[in-house]
């Protein structure tokens, strides 16, 4: 950031690419990154395609001479040195708790100060979670490959005639076929082809939703 504010030119820079580190740790913001550098519009004779924002991206980066985008440089690199001056400022107040963060400002909870603290402790703050990022962008099918997998789900639940959420983990015990599969040895009605538990009844109780999955 100090690198910026001296010479605010460098964010233009097409080697330099600050989302490096997200892209490299997070799947999800790498796809949402090509996603968006893969839209397209039209020009005006509704023929022509242009990726928006790649095109916006290399008229900023390399104007052409005597162009409306190179006379827009000065004001570009200007806003670029404001924004990362302020940036810093807020960064650098010590009335805000980024400050006690930083190793620049001599934070007292700064990584140079407790590495291993915060290695210990990233996932638990919410920093990082190594599962999630590992998780694929849909929900798998509900098929018998689900059956000894531990899931995780957030449920509604009914609760003296208000609906609850709860984040609620088991192991499936097996995936209703609809043709053979039964809530009990006892019962007659065989249930739908669809996951056992929460999924067949959407309002179970607290009991009742453990009980069943």
């Amino acid at each position: 950031m100090l690198e910026i504010v001296e010479d605010p030119s460098r964010l233009l820079d097409p080697e330099l690419d600050i989302f490096q580190p997200f892209t490299n740790e997070l799947p999800q913001f790498k796809d949402w990154q090509e996603e968006m550098l893969a839209t397209k519009v039209f020009a005006e004779d509704g023929k022509t395609e242009y990726y928006i924002f790649r095109e916006v991206l290399r008229q900023a980066r390399a104007p052409a001479a005597g162009s409306g985008d190179e006379q827009a440089t000065a004001m570009t690199l200007e806003i670029i040195k404001t924004q990362a001056t302020k940036a810093l400022e807020k960064l650098h107040d010590k009335k805000v708790a980024l400050a006690d963060k930083l190793t620049s400002q001599d934070g007292a909870n700064s990584f140079d100060k407790n590495q291993d603290a915060h290695e210990r402790t990233k996932r638990a703050h919410g920093i990082s979670d190594s599962v999630e990022v590992k998780q694929p962008p849909t929900a798998p099918p509900f098929d018998t490959n689900l059956v000894g997998k531990r899931l995780e789900v957030c449920w509604p639940y009914k609760e003296n005639g208000t609906t609850v959420k709860i984040w609620a983990s088991g192991v499936v015990k097996r995936v209703a076929d609809g043709l053979t599969d039964k809530r009990s040895a006892k019962a007659r009605q065989v249930l739908p082809a669809v996951p056992r538990g929460p999924i067949a009844d959407p309002y179970a109780t607290e009991d009742e939703f453990y009980e069943d999955w």
